[in-house]
C-alpha cells in the first residue's frame, strides 16, 4: 500500500471513528461535546497515521545509506517540466541496470522558481558523468543516487506531529472547560 493510499484510508477511518464516537458520546453527555470529540479524534488518527507512515519512510531512507554502492554513468540529464530527470546506468555482478532520479529536488513554490531550481540542480550533473549509485543488495534494480530520506518525508512527519499537538490542545482545553464547569 502506498503512503498516499494509507493516508487516505486513515483519514476516512478517522472521520468515521470520530463521528461514530461523537454520536455515541452525544447520547450520554449533551449536544456540544460530540463535535469536539469527533474533531479531536479525526485529528489524532490523522496525525498518528502521518507520523507512523512517514517515520517508516524516514527510517527506510536512513537504512539506504548503508546499501552497497557502485560507480554508475549518467546517460541523460534533462529538465522535465519542473523537475530534473537523470537517467543513469550501473552494473552489479556483470548485470546492467538503469535507474532514474530527480536528485531530491523540492517540488514546492511558484512554477518559475521550481523550474529555476530544477535547472540549477540538473546543471550539476552532465551526461557521461560518473555517479555513485546506491543499490538494494536484495533487489539490485532498486537504486538511488541520493540514498537518505527525502525532504517531503520529514515535512509530512512534521505536519503529522503538529496535527497531534493541535488535537491534544483541543482535548485538553475541552477537558479543562468540563472540569471547571463542574466545579462552579
Amino acid at each position: 500500500m502506498t503512503p498516499i493510499t494509507l493516508t487516505i484510508v486513515s483519514l476516512a477511518g478517522a472521520i468515521l471513528l470520530g463521528f461514530l464516537g461523537g454520536w455515541l458520546l452525544g447520547r450520554h453527555v449533551g449536544p456540544r461535546k460530540p463535535m469536539w470529540f469527533a474533531i479531536s479524534t479525526i485529528l489524532l488518527v490523522l496525525g498518528a497515521g502521518l507520523v507512523y507512515v512517514n517515520s517508516g519512510l524516514i527510517l527506510d531512507g536512513f537504512a539506504r545509506k548503508s546499501w552497497p554502492h557502485v560507480d554508475g554513468l549518467a546517460v541523460t540529464v534533462e529538465v522535465q517540466d519542473t523537475s530534473p530527470h537523470v537517467v543513469y546506468e550501473y552494473h552489479v555482478e556483470d548485470v546492467r541496470y538503469e535507474g532514474t532520479s530527480d536528485l531530491q529536488t523540492p517540488h514546492f513554490g511558484f512554477r518559475t522558481n521550481q523550474r529555476d531550481t530544477a535547472q540549477k540542480v540538473a546543471a550539476q550533473v552532465r551526461e557521461a558523468d560518473a555517479l555513485r549509485v546506491f543499490y538494494d543488495p536484495d533487489q539490485p534494480a532498486t537504486s538511488y543516487l541520493i540514498p537518505g530520506p527525502r525532504y517531503h518525508d520529514f515535512l509530512r512527519y512534521s505536519v503529522g506531529a503538529l496535527i497531534l499537538v493541535v488535537a491534544g490542545l483541543i482535548l485538553a482545553r475541552q477537558l479543562r472547560r468540563d472540569g471547571s464547569a463542574g466545579q462552579g
